[in-house]
């Protein structure tokens, strides 16, 4: 993730976090490393509020329709 993307989606994960108690989002590629660096994020944005956070990545298919990447992140108990 290029450095103009990361700090967007980690500010977005933490503000979720902490207005919402978790975040629900879909990662815009299903690339290894777009998962990967979704993943990285989401463990920054539970750092920056020092907390610990259990990520998801979940992948949904529909016949005819591109795959979808979806990420949740809710804080460790």
């Amino acid at each position: 993730m290029n450095s103009s993307i990361e700090p967007n989606l980690q500010d977005d994960i933490a503000r979720a976090l902490r207005t919402r108690g978790a975040y629900l989002g879909e990662i815009d590629s299903p690339v290894m490393q777009r998962v990967v660096d979704a993943q990285w994020a989401a463990h920054l944005a539970g750092r920056s509020l020092g907390a610990r956070v259990n990520v998801v990545v979940h992948e949904q298919r529909k016949p005819g329709d591109r795959p979808r990447v979806l990420l949740q992140v809710t804080p460790r108990s």
